[in-house]
């Protein structure tokens, strides 16, 4: 179960924190507006089941986590915002038959990471400014901590969908590199009052593939994947910032491994996240 962890860690936190367009009828030019010295803090929730086969005996674990993350706007120039994001704390916690583990996330409180991001969400670059010693959550650290969706090109109108594509790199430390590509349709469904915010009610749906290569305890393996994601994600257009996203995701991997020891090991998992900016 530990070598399935990176894995199952990565699919989990690839999920996106998405965003959206407006209301009724109406036609808006959406933008993330970052301001410069401003701190955002969100809290992540997960919750849900996994099922792994190794060597036919079926091993099922409960998986449930928390973390919050602290966005520092360091700098804007023009469309083009820099941020500093680090963990403030949080634990990622499973149940199975065999052993109930906590992992706490405080060896990473504070690991700060610079992301260049556009105003339409694209992430134009992402460099760790401090160093991180464990393969498990680097995936995490470097490429999950802000994940907000591409806003559509020019104006857009309630019920008119858009698309967006966005790929994560996981680098195992150099050992190998696992990808998760997520292709995603987004719908304006409506206004709604969140967290005392006016927000935009965005419904999307996507299509996950998980594919790559990695060494770990002296053994190959090569996982390859694919999912299904659904959700809400809740925008407010006037602050120019995500408020809310609810998502539920279903994928089945197949890890295969070579070296040591031969084996084809499939994992499902269904997953509910939540995120939600805290003020």
């Amino acid at each position: 179960m530990k070598r399935a962890l990176p894995f199952i860690l990565l699919t989990i936190f690839s999920l996106s924190l998405l965003a959206g367009s407006l209301n009724a009828q109406e036609s808006y030019k959406l933008k993330y507006s970052f301001q410069k010295g401003k701190t955002y803090h969100f809290m992540n929730t997960m919750g849900g089941n996994i099922t792994q086969e190794v060597m036919g005996t079926e091993m099922k674990m409960t998986l449930n986590g928390d973390f919050s993350v602290r966005v520092v706007v360091d700098d804007v120039k023009g469309s083009k915002a820099e941020l500093i994001t680090s963990l403030d704390s949080g634990k990622i916690s499973t149940t199975n038959p065999m052993k109930d583990t906590t992992m706490s996330l405080a060896p990473f409180a504070g690991k700060r990471i610079r992301i260049t991001m556009l105003q339409d969400g694209t992430v134009e670059n992402t460099t760790a400014i401090d160093s991180f010693n464990m393969v498990n959550l680097q995936g995490l650290t470097q490429n999950n901590l802000l994940r907000l969706a591409k806003l559509p090109d020019g104006e857009i109108k309630a019920g008119v969908p858009w698309s967006a594509t966005t790929t994560d790199t996981m680098d195992m430390m150099g050992s190998g590199k696992i990808m998760n590509t997520i292709n995603s349709t987004y719908t304006i469904a409506g206004k709604e009052k969140v967290q005392g915010h006016n927000c935009l009610k965005i419904n999307y749906t996507g299509d996950v593939k998980n594919n790559g290569q990695a060494k770990m305890g002296g053994m190959d393996l090569v996982i390859e994947g694919t999912g299904k994601i659904s959700g809400t994600f809740y925008f407010d257009p006037k602050m120019g910032m995500a408020v809310k996203n609810e998502v539920n995701m279903d994928n089945d991997m197949t890890m295969a491994v070579t070296g040591q020891q031969n084996m084809i090991m499939p994992v499902s998992q269904s997953m509910k996240t939540s995120t939600q900016l805290v003020e």
